[in-house]
């Protein structure tokens, strides 16, 4: 019998290394390091090697030439997660439609409905 969640695949574990690369970013301001994302994912630093070079073979995140710091590539794909991630350290962020998101951690007081009365001069 699997695990309780179902067994851990090769996509869910990309997927979690892609939302720590850009909890960082969001957090700290640059990209982690290979053993960053192995500490955090529970997993060895050639198995988080081998992640990342998922990441970067379809596109999704980029290293640049001679270092190994890590940048996004595919905003588009990556947004919900920086989203969720800017939410979650306080911040306000607009979903796709334009409406004002609150942070997640953040509780807004319910206000009682108002009349608009006129000027009077």
């Amino acid at each position: 019998m699997g695990a309780p969640f179902g067994p851990v695949t090769k996509g869910r574990r990309r997927d979690e290394a892609l939302a720590f690369i850009v909890e960082q970013l969001v957090r700290t301001h640059s990209a982690p390091t290979l053993d960053d994302i192995a500490t955090r994912l529970k997993v060895s630093k050639s198995r988080s090697q081998e992640l990342v070079a998922e990441l970067i073979a379809k596109r999704i995140v980029g290293r640049r030439p001679g270092s190994h710091t890590l940048y996004i590539i595919d905003m588009t794909r990556c947004r919900h997660l920086f989203v969720e991630a800017y939410r979650q350290a306080g911040g306000w962020s607009a979903d796709a439609m334009g409406q004002l998101l609150p942070p997640t951690n953040v509780q807004l007081p319910v206000l009682p409905p108002f009349r608009h009365l006129p000027d009077v001069d």
